[in-house]
Order: structure tokens, then sequence, then C-alpha cells
């Protein structure tokens, strides 16, 4: 497998885990997750991924997959410019397919997607351009806007096949 992706973690605070994410080795944004937990000590929905190296895939989300469509499977529109079209144009677009942490946690899907606290994942890993606070949480900012250029930086790779993401400290 390929690395294609980096998440360099800072120590997890009471509630939630900041860290870097690097593409291809190059610092390309922030991100935020749940806690860590030692091994065998997991709570489902609120506990990061173990550090590991893991594969990546698509898979669509019931309940992210339509917040973004897609005509080329590449470029992204949010649902509400989805709206806006007309209903021969809708046709041309699809609910477009996550990324996809596979194999790191049984019974758990771990997908990268937006948000902006660790209340918006259930262990997932979650993009933003920077970090900053919301209503006294740690979070990330802009990470709608994040998401969509990071999608289109490595969609094409993940396609291809081959690709990992690893989780280490920094």
């Amino acid at each position: 497998m390929k690395q294609l992706l980096t998440v360099v973690r800072q120590p997890s605070a009471a509630d939630w885990t900041l860290s870097r994410l690097f593409v291809r080795a190059a610092d390309y944004c922030a991100g935020i997750e749940d806690e860590a937990r030692p091994a065998g000590r997991e709570v489902y929905a609120e506990t990061c991924v173990p550090l590991g190296t893991y594969p990546l895939g698509l898979r669509q989300s019931p309940a992210f997959s339509t917040s973004f469509y897609t005509r080329d499977g590449v470029n992204l529109i949010e649902r509400a410019a989805w709206l806006q079209l007309k209903s021969a144009e809708k046709l041309l677009y699809k609910p477009h397919d996550l990324i996809w942490v596979k194999g790191s946690l049984e019974k758990r899907l771990i997908l990268l997607h937006w948000g902006n606290t660790d209340d918006d994942t259930a262990g997932c890993y979650i993009v933003g351009e920077k970090h900053g606070t919301i209503g006294h949480q740690a979070a990330v900012l802009n990470s709608r806007r994040t998401y969509v250029k990071l999608y289109a930086a490595i969609i094409g790779a993940i396609r291809a096949g081959g690709q990992s993401i690893e989780y280490r400290l920094a």
C-alpha cells in the first residue's frame, strides 16, 4: 500500500484529540477526533482510531453522502446548489462516496468528513482549515470548504486503490 494520508496527533485531551493531516507528506489541514482510550477500553462512537496504518476505500454514508453531490466523481457541490438545478440536470449528479478508513475497529464505520467539534463525530476524522474554539470546545474551522478541497485532491488516488492512512503521535 502507498501511504497517501498521515494523521499526526497531539496528546489527547479529556474529550477530543487534535491533529494535522498530511497528504503525501505535505502539511494539508487541521483535524479533530474523539479522545484516545487504552486498547480494550474503547467506547463505541467516542474513541479515536487506534494508532497504526489502515487501507483507504470509498463508501456511501446514510448520514453524509447526500450533503454533497458530484457529476464527475471529483468535484463536489453542496445539496443546496444541487436543489437549485433543473430536474434534468439533477439526474447527472449523484450522492458522493466518502473516504473510508477500512478495518480500523470492528463494527465501526470510520469516515473522513466535515464538522466542527468532537460532538460532530462518532469516532470519525473531521477536517478543517485550522484549529480554533467553538463554545469553549476545541474545534476545526472552515470544515466544509476544506473537505471539498481535500476530496478533490485525493479522490483519484483512492479510486485507483492501494492507498493507506497512518495515525501516529507527534
